[in-house]
């Protein structure tokens, strides 16, 4: 609970009064105004390497042209060297075809944790109705070899989360 002062002047006169914003926390499924798809896996849910991986696969199904914000998080390992991850959302149409993903990929290097975790996030604007599925792209992006680089460009995401929130164009 917040309690906020609110300024009451007029006539030459002012008022400071206490006034109370209490939050509350909603959520809903089905119909207006939006849709939220979540899918977790609590292990492994990708070993992304050069040739790449995808994860997470959501289906969801869009009642009429909305706007989709697409939240992912993971725990990351195994990236050595001066080797890259790299991570896209992506949505495909129901007969598998490439529809829209970000324009460009996160990158994630070494750190000097064993584990690192974190979230990437990406709106994407008047997606029209249909079904969709939305997952996570990876690859990795090798350093050359030599110092600082690594004969063996992977890493492993693992403790997933992706969620899509639907919300219609209003």
């Amino acid at each position: 609970m917040r309690r906020t002062p609110l300024l009451v002047a007029g006539a030459g006169l002012a008022v400071v009064l206490p006034v109370m914003a209490i939050a509350v926390a909603t959520t809903s499924h089905g119909g207006s105004p939006s849709d939220i798809y979540s899918t977790t896996e609590p292990e492994i849910c990708a070993v992304v390497n050069v040739d790449g991986a995808s994860a997470m696969p959501t289906l969801i199904t869009v009642d009429e042209t909305s706007h989709l914000l697409v939240s992912f998080s993971a725990e990351r390992s195994g990236i050595r060297g001066d080797n890259e991850l790299l991570l896209t959302l992506d949505i495909f149409d129901s007969a598998g075809d490439f529809v829209e993903g970000t324009p460009f990929e996160w990158g994630f290097g070494r750190t000097f944790q064993t584990h690192e975790s974190g979230t990437v996030e990406w709106t994407f604007d008047n997606v029209a109705a249909g079904t969709y599925t939305v997952r996570v792209g990876g690859r990795m992006d090798p350093a050359p070899p030599g110092p600082g680089g690594s004969g063996d460009p992977v890493a492993v995401l693992e403790n997933c989360a992706l969620t899509v929130s639907v919300s219609p164009v209003a």
